[in-house]
């Protein structure tokens, strides 16, 4: 597939939880909820009328003809039509609050509301539409997408869709606008043929229901118009047979596929997604989960049977269907289908259910054994003539296209849902009194029932609250809510009919300083958390960290936070180092498109298994892009969309072989990290071969090393220079680098279980001049000789505050060390404190019970920020812990960040 994505770098939900949301207004008052009845009707002036184009006698921006799709953008509440006929669609600002026959207020397709002809009289562009038949909304983005059918591609609207606005994007035609060719060079993965039926899941798949080639297509999110996946074809692109030409009816075919629903996504994107087809022609609706699957887990319309495929089979019932040509997915996970040749609407209670009888119809007075259109009377709010098209609203509110009645209904809520004692979680938990303000996610059961008017309370307060899904809201806790208080009482109230109020609270905690215990984390939404992505429910966000958290580093003069996220490939920003709550979430994102994403890249914006970072004086980032064999740098200041600007051990950014040129002064295999002195030299420590490499200051001029530190030069790569014994010039597989004020450096050498000190200035063939983790320079064993303050094992961290003190990362003791300014007066190098033990002479995971503020997992790099608090990337807690200047620093002048 080509390289080039199609993202917008900030998701919907990954936006709320980053930025403080807005409290959504109130649901309006509805006639009536919880019933069969329609409440609202757009393309008529009242349930009464179903004439065409509203019986105008022309065409406006309130009539229908033959209107084909309906979708609503949950973010905004924004409603769309497709109005097949009139060769367009249409929009209206809010899914719940419209007004019978209120006119639209966007058209696209057409230069305005009067307009109808096809592709405007002339040929296919960016701006025209031929018989729009479907629409859809990328959840994340609020990007529009339409299935244009007569000229057989699907075209994207970026967000914020506009009236007359140009499509920005085409499947279909080979990338063309202005081809509108059934199957365009033949058929293929990219080809299209009468296209119908659109989702877009919630990791931002697209799906196609491919009606006259009888198959549904998935593309990928990163903008390449070939597809990705094919559902009706035994996974065949080249051929279009119905019923994917076996000539008989069966779970993996279909016969001119109309619409599709879709469910999940998130987090294992596609393998977490259900996938619904109403296979018209069949008289069913087949369910896929995952969506990839090549065969049908659920069959609905067929009495269960996969070789059935008769119209209404064997008579109208709640078993039965008759061309079906909508489907629909709710938050409690209700399908509803459009059953069109029957002139009603069915609910099945639970998509992919064994039980595939409906359990409620609307159109037919109740009864599923009519079918008469209009229930064979006058028109009204409780009549269906040929019901094409569903969707539901983020209020759970049912839009049904009722297509032969020239509108579309809205019937609110049509079935109570679920209340909120199902359950709620919160995220984070646990927050530090004093700190600064946060986002408290809130997680509703696994059925869902949040809606667009939910509110979150604080201590009895409300707080502007953000609908984000079913699933998801978002409350803006402010820093003063949490200034003084030992706890905060969460109430959510959730609009009925069914919705009521639930009561939970979040446990507030006082940090202390000058102790080993840490006071916030990030990753986790409590200190007793440990499984990766736990804040992320399962799934990569935010929030989140993988077990393979690697590092931290922080921007001296900013304060911001920077953390290696190697398990999912990426490097996560915050704000502040210094003030941030337990799970807050990230607000930049380097490596992926979104905060979503952990797929491998390479090039100028991708990373694979991030493993160390470092700034300069300037705020730009160095990132040891470890399995890449590469380090980038990224000018200041680095942003989600940023590509690096400069790279070390590969000839270009596209280059990632190891050692690529041969083990000399310009390759690298698998650096662990990286820093930078004083001066604005760069260290790297090349793990595989053993060695650091010095770039000279400036680092504009080339990216060829001037020194090397444990070889004894730029062509030798062996551990301990091929010794069995370390000394004081050789290295076995180096990790982190730090600087003191003096200049000396300290250098983690992880195989030979030891930090060693180097005298400043050091250049290539150096010798150490001191040692942490051994009695000498030529011993090597782990915890020599036994576990005490004086071991070291495994070692993959150091940092030194500006008094001197030295901080190890003890891996494989699942502890860190610090050492009172080892090198002034009276100084030594035993520690004098243990972090995630009881004492120096423990060392199992988390001290041998549950993970707590005072615990530690192979904990790996750390850093410090400029007031001396600590951060350790707890690797195995999958988490960041930060100890509030656990040493008292001496008394000194800090100046303000800006001034530094």
């Amino acid at each position: 597939m080509a390289n080039t994505r199609w993202r917008h770098p900030l998701t919907s939900i990954a936006l709320a939880l980053a930025l403080l949301g807005t409290l959504a207004p109130p649901l309006p008052a509805v006639a009536a909820a919880g019933d069969t009845t329609a409440d609202r009707v757009l393309g008529q002036a009242d349930m009464s009328h179903g004439s065409l184009n509203a019986g105008s006698g022309s065409v406006g921006g309130v009539g229908l003809d033959t209107a084909d799709g309906v979708v609503v953008d949950p973010r905004s509440g924004r409603l769309y039509v497709s109005d097949f006929a009139n060769n367009r669609v249409l929009g209206w600002p809010d899914s719940a609050a419209f007004s019978n026959g209120q006119a639209a207020d966007l058209v696209l397709g057409q230069a305005s509301f009067t307009a109808h002809a096809s592709n405007r009289g002339g040929a296919p562009s960016a701006l025209t539409l031929s018989s729009p038949a479907a629409v859809a909304v990328d959840n994340r983005t609020g990007n529009l997408f339409i299935s244009d059918y007569g000229n057989h591609r699907i075209l994207v609207y970026a967000a914020p869709v506009t009236s007359g606005q140009a499509a920005s994007l085409v499947f279909g035609q080979g990338g063309s606008f202005t081809t509108g060719t059934a199957n365009k060079g033949g058929i293929s993965a990219h080809s299209l043929n009468g296209p119908r039926g659109l989702a877009v899941d919630d990791a931002g798949y697209l799906y196609v229901a491919d009606s006259l080639n009888n198959r549904v297509l998935i593309f990928a999110h990163d903008g390449d118009v070939s597809a990705d996946y094919v559902t009706g074809q035994n996974n065949h692109f080249n051929t279009n047979m119905a019923n994917a030409g076996s000539g008989t009816v069966n779970a993996s075919g279909f016969d001119n596929p109309f619409a599709l629903a879709v469910l999940g996504g998130i987090g294992g994107g596609i393998q977490n997604t259900t996938l619904a087809v109403a296979d018209a022609n069949n008289n069913r609706v087949l369910v896929f989960k995952p969506a990839t699957i090549p065969i049908a887990s659920a069959v609905y319309g067929q009495g269960g049977s996969f070789s059935a495929h008769s119209v209404n089979n064997g008579g109208a019932s709640a078993n039965s269907l008759n061309d079906p040509r909508g489907v629909a997915i709710d938050s409690a996970e209700s399908l509803y289908v459009a059953d069109f040749g029957n002139h009603r609407v069915l609910r099945y209670a639970f998509i992919g259910n064994v039980d595939t009888t409906a359990d409620s119809v609307l159109g037919q007075a109740g009864s599923f054994t009519t079918t008469v259109l209009n229930k064979g009377g006058t028109i009204s709010a409780n009549t269906l003539y040929h019901p094409v098209a569903l969707t539901v609203d983020p209020g759970q509110n049912l839009i049904v296209v009722d297509r032969d009645n020239s509108r579309v209904l809205r019937f609110d809520r049509p079935q109570n849902f679920p209340p909120l004692s199902l359950g709620i979680t919160l995220s984070p938990d646990t927050v530090a009194v004093g700190g600064p303000g946060f986002n408290l996610l809130i997680t509703s059961g696994s059925a869902g029932g949040f809606v667009k008017g939910t509110v979150v309370r604080w201590n009895g307060a409300n707080r502007p609250t953000t609908f984000i899904s079913p699933q998801f809201v978002v409350a803006a806790i402010s820093a003063s809510d949490i200034s003084t208080q030992s706890s905060g009482d969460v109430t959510v109230i959730n609009p009925g009919p069914g919705g009521g109020s639930q009561d939970t609270s979040i446990a507030l905690y006082f940090g202390l300083r000058h102790d080993q215990q840490a006071d916030a984390e990030l990753g986790q939404p409590d200190f007793a958390q440990t499984y990766p992505d736990t804040v992320s429910l399962g799934y990569v966000s935010a929030r989140g960290l993988g077990g393979g958290v690697a590092a931290t580093a922080v921007d001296p003069h900013t304060g911001r936070l920077y953390v290696a996220d190697s398990t999912h490939n990426r490097v996560l920003s915050w704000p502040s180092a210094a003030a941030f709550s337990n799970a807050q979430p990230a607000d930049r994102v380097l490596g992926q498109l979104d905060l979503f994403s952990v797929e491998a890249g390479a090039g100028s914006a991708g990373l694979h298994t991030p493993q160390g970072l470092a700034l300069d004086a300037a705020g730009n980032l160095y990132v040891a892009d470890s399995l890449n064999n590469r380090v980038l740098e990224f000018d200041a200041p680095a942003t989600n969309d940023a590509v690096a600007d400069r790279v070390f051990g590969q000839a270009t950014l596209t280059g990632t072989t190891a050692n690529y040129s041969g083990v000399n002064a310009l390759g690298l295999a698998q650096p662990r990290a990286v820093a930078l002195d004083s001066a604005g030299n760069l260290f790297v420590s090349d793990s595989i071969n053993s060695r650091v490499l010095i770039f000279d200051a400036p680092l504009t001029s080339d990216a060829v090393a001037d020194q090397v530190l444990g070889q004894v030069g730029f062509n030798a790569n062996l551990p301990n220079r091929g010794n069995a014994d370390a000394s004081a010039v050789s290295l076995a597989a180096p990790v982190q680098i730090a600087f003191d004020e003096a200049g000396r450096l300290y250098l983690a050498d992880f195989s030979n279980n030891r930090v060693l000190v180097y005298p400043a200035g050091a250049s290539t063939g150096a010798a150490a001049s001191a040692v942490f983790g051994q009695p000498n320079l030529t011993s090597k064993a782990a915890n020599n000789p036994a576990l005490g303050p004086n071991s070291l094992y495994a070692p993959l961290g150091v940092a030194v505050d500006p008094d001197g003190n030295v901080n190890i990362s003890d891996a494989g003791n699942n502890r860190v060390l610090e050492y009172d300014n080892p090198f002034g007066p009276g100084g030594n190098f035993s520690a004098d404190r243990v972090f995630g033990q009881p004492n120096f002479t423990t060392n199992t995971s988390n001290a041998s019970d549950a993970a707590s503020e005072t615990s530690l997992s192979q904990p790996k790099m750390i850093a410090l920020d400029a007031q001396g608090d600590l951060l350790v990337a707890d690797g195995g807690n999958a988490r960041v812990l930060q100890y509030l200047t656990p040493v008292e620093p001496k008394l000194r002048l800090y100046l303000p960040l800006a001034q530094r």
